[in-house]
């Protein structure tokens, strides 16, 4: 609109997609007729822990500041704070959780970001760490009411998202050792 001269422009979401949300709006028939997956065929969706529910778009646009890029970086939201505030001269106060990217966001860096990260979806708690998730155990129903998994196991689960990204092999028995280094890293970041 000419308001702004050089705007930074950020499109992403709050939650991995969701169809069938119990509003009669045809969105799950009309994905299907025109044949689309909106999660990609990721596990879950919104109000999830699995990837469905945590993965979630994030465009950057700057005019003349950004080449267009795909990365696979890992940027979360929240490090927008410190990272727009680093852009801007400013730093953000002592105990927020929010880190400094600015190459990852302005896609100069393919690779880097975070680490670990909580995740959280209708106040359970899971971890990504690296390719890895865990997932504790939680009690509750496997889906809501609109058929969308949760991630609600009885036993403590791990996937690995870059080999398995619509987990559906839980390597949490196959891997005792790296279930409790992620488990103790989970109940560390968590508390």
């Amino acid at each position: 609109l000419g308001r702004r001269a050089n705007p930074i422009v950020v499109f992403t979401s709050d939650t991995g997609a969701v169809l069938q949300d119990g509003y009669q709006d045809l969105g799950m028939e009309l994905a299907v007729e025109k044949g689309h997956d909106p999660d990609n065929g990721l596990r879950g969706g919104k109000y999830s822990l699995y990837d469905a529910g945590t993965h979630i778009p994030f465009i950057v646009y700057w005019k003349g500041h950004i080449e267009p890029v795909v990365s696979d970086s890992w940027f979360c939201q929240v490090d927008m704070y410190a990272t727009i505030g680093k852009m801007l001269g400013y730093s953000v106060p002592e105990g927020l959780d929010s880190k400094e990217y600015v190459d990852v966001f302005l896609g100069k860096s393919l690779s880097g970001g975070r680490e670990n990260q909580i995740l959280e979806a209708q106040g359970r708690l899971a971890l990504r760490s690296g390719k890895y998730v865990f997932i504790p155990a939680y009690s509750g129903p496997d889906t809501n009411e609109t058929g969308i998994e949760l991630g609600c196991n009885d036993h403590d689960t791990l996937w690995d998202l870059e080999e398995d990204p619509a987990q559906r092999k839980d390597l949490s028995a196959a891997n005792p050792e790296l279930l409790a280094r992620m488990k103790k890293l989970f109940l560390e970041l968590a508390a």
